[in-house]
């Protein structure tokens, strides 16, 4: 009696594995189910549980396709327009899927989904916990530069830049005049006013003849309410700046201030006779108190406080 022979056909496989087979994706491990990607970002692709989608937003509302995980197994869904790492991506859990009950197939997704989630999550603390690294160096400023910045911030107003230069200038010389004033000058405007009047006296201490720094001065007594201290400094600039206009006009505030009618209103003319823009002309930006003048004069000229008309 023959032996039959013992067939040894390996059978050819059609497509993918059958569902519930042995290698059945559990769905256990971080997947990604969507991508976004271009410049700007309106292309889309999403693995759901039994399709896939892709679409394009757009002026329109948006345009799109899709199609089942078994038709792009085996290519009916276009998939040229996808990037080559989104297609890869794609393919490759596709055939995770396939291998899973269709009834099954949305929780395992689900499942990899959160995982991938809370990688992603833990992935963003670890690098917001990774230190970042030391700043570079500042570049090493001469005096003079620190200077000629100082000079640039001073005329923008940059008070926080003043004070960083000035600081860096006094502390390799405490004594440098043009340092003391600006720093004094910027301390003022940003309300340190003891500050500025201690900067502002050693400017006068070391440079008496400094009317800048004696207007200054005379700035922060007057914010300060110290009128009668203020007016000494303004003439005290005036002695040495006969038309300084800013004095004049700040001499007759802190007159003004100090119920010393008659003679904030002779300090005011003085400042509209000295007007650095007696012509008013256009895009001028110096400091011009020309109408401030003017207009405390005609308040002055027809009532003081007590309500007795002053001279015209």
């Amino acid at each position: 009696m023959k032996k039959k022979k013992a067939h040894s056909r390996v059978r050819q496989s059609n497509g993918p594995p059958k569902a519930g087979s042995a290698a059945e994706w559990r769905g256990t491990e971080p997947v990604r189910t969507e991508w976004t990607w271009g410049d700007p970002p309106i292309d889309h692709c999403e693995v759901r549980g039994d399709e896939i989608v892709a679409w394009t937003d757009d002026s329109q509302g948006g345009i799109g396709t899709g199609c089942t995980l078994e038709e792009f197994a085996s290519g009916r869904m276009n998939t040229v327009s996808l990037p080559s790492n989104v297609r890869r991506e794609v393919t490759a859990l596709v055939a995770k899927l396939l291998t899973v009950p269709k009834g099954q197939r949305a929780a395992r997704l689900f499942s990899a989904q959160k995982l991938f989630a809370q990688q992603e999550r833990a992935s963003k603390r670890t690098d917001a916990a990774v230190p970042s690294p030391p700043p570079a160096p500042r570049a090493v400023l001469s005096r003079e530069q620190l200077s000629v910045a100082a000079r640039v911030a001073l005329r923008a107003g940059d008070w926080r830049a003043v004070i960083q230069s000035t600081e860096i200038i006094l502390g390799q010389t405490p004594k440098d005049t043009e340092a003391l004033l600006a720093h004094g000058i910027a301390k003022g405007a940003t309300g340190d006013l003891a500050a500025a009047r201690e900067a502002l006296t050693s400017v006068l201490e070391i440079d008496p003849r400094q009317h800048d720094a004696w207007y200054s001065l005379g700035m922060v007594h007057l914010r300060q309410g110290r009128f009668e201290r203020a007016v000494a400094c303004y003439r005290a600039a005036l002695r040495i700046d006969p038309d300084n206009h800013p004095s004049f006009f700040q001499c007759g505030a802190a007159l003004e201030a100090a119920d010393r009618g008659e003679e904030a209103l002779a300090a005011y003319r003085e400042a509209v006779r000295t007007s650095p823009n007696p012509g008013r002309h256009w895009g001028y930006r110096g400091m011009d108190f020309t109408k401030e003048a003017e207009a405390a004069i005609a308040r002055l000229s027809s009532t003081n406080r007590h309500g007795k008309g002053l001279p015209p």
